[in-house]
């Protein structure tokens, strides 16, 4: 019977990432959201809708003045 080799590998590589500018990064939340905007005026906010959350809410709604919807 007529036998094959093992077949060659890759060169063993370093465990780096695909991208590295892109590397995770824990979230700041809000207060990074804040703070970014404080920062950079120009900055444009494209996805903030993972923010909200039912804390978020409760929060935003118990710091409103009781009196801001009348006239």
């Amino acid at each position: 019977m007529e036998g094959r080799g093992p077949a060659k590998k890759n060169a063993e590589q370093d465990a780096l990432h695909r991208t590295p500018g892109r590397t995770k990064r824990k979230s700041r939340g809000l207060i990074g959201v804040r703070e970014a905007a404080r920062k950079d005026s120009t900055l444009v906010f494209t996805a903030l809708l993972h923010h909200v959350d039912e804390v978020a809410l409760a929060g935003a709604f118990f710091s409103l003045k009781k009196t801001a919807a009348e006239k």
